[in-house]
């Protein structure tokens, strides 16, 4: 038996399928959120189609709560990058964990600069419910998160939804930021 971790095998090609490369250009933030989102995404299909979600439900709040923190942190980092005018990022821009509220607060800041819009309100409301039911991203990982006491429905059919919509705007958020400043006249 060796160790998993290994260097990269010369003879490596495409139908080595059981294994993944990591590091270097796949430990990008980006790239991790999306891999957290897949994840997340094949293990409701496998509690619906098993009709046992109660056995993936915690794995897949994680999943989509770290996606979207990866995601949230991709935009204020490169929103702080290429923008002098950001508040809350520029606080705190090597901060690791600044705290799902923060970047929100980032996140809705970018949305009305680049944008000129508020972020819609259907997609606050589910960035808020990560943040007030699991705002240091301990809730699904251990039996005595914040809210452990608690007992919620989570309607994770719902999150794969509300997941598809969230990350396709979160992309074209990041694609804009990634192309430099906003044009000030709007244009």
């Amino acid at each position: 038996m060796s160790d998993i971790f290994q260097e990269i095998p010369d003879e490596i090609d495409e139908d080595w399928k059981w294994g993944a490369i990591v590091g270097g250009w796949s430990s990008e933030n980006l790239v991790i959120a999306r891999a957290y989102r897949t994840a997340g995404d094949w293990l409701v299909d496998k509690g619906l189609r098993e009709e046992e979600m109660y056995e993936v439900a915690y794995p897949i709040l994680f999943l989509y709560r770290h996606s979207i923190e990866l995601y949230l942190k991709a935009i204020a980092r490169d929103h702080t990058h290429y923008e002098d005018v950001s508040r809350s990022a520029k606080e705190k821009p090597n901060q690791r964990s600044p705290g799902h509220r923060l970047l929100i607060d980032e996140l809705k800041e970018v949305v009305q600069l680049r944008f000129r819009q508020k972020l819609p309100a259907r997609l606050l409301l589910f960035l808020e419910g990560f943040a007030r039911n699991d705002p240091d991203s301990q809730t699904f990982r251990y039996e005595d998160g914040p809210k452990s006491g608690a007992e919620l429905w989570a309607d994770l059919r719902q999150a794969k939804v509300m997941m598809d919509v969230l990350v396709k705007g979160l992309e074209r958020i990041i694609h804009e930021v990634r192309r430099g400043p906003a044009d000030p006249n709007g244009s």
